[in-house]
């Protein structure tokens, strides 16, 4: 499942600024995991996880037009 994601997010196309805020958004996953705070890990993950899947919902919409 990962692989097919990180495909659909490549043939995206994503630019600089929506990258850096991917890195972002693990680099707090990985600092919340780092300090063994499930919570905020979850908490952050879980966002992330919405977020990318409102952007390609959004993403997705937009090609079909």
């Amino acid at each position: 499942m990962l692989e097919v994601a990180s495909q659909v997010i490549t043939d995206l196309h994503p630019s600089i600024d929506v990258l850096k805020h991917v890195v972002d958004r693990h680099r707090e996953v990985f600092e919340a995991v780092q300090k063994r705070d499930g919570e905020l890990a979850f908490s952050v993950m879980s966002n992330h996880i919405i977020d990318v899947r409102n952007r390609l919902a959004k993403s997705s919409a937009q090609a079909k037009q």
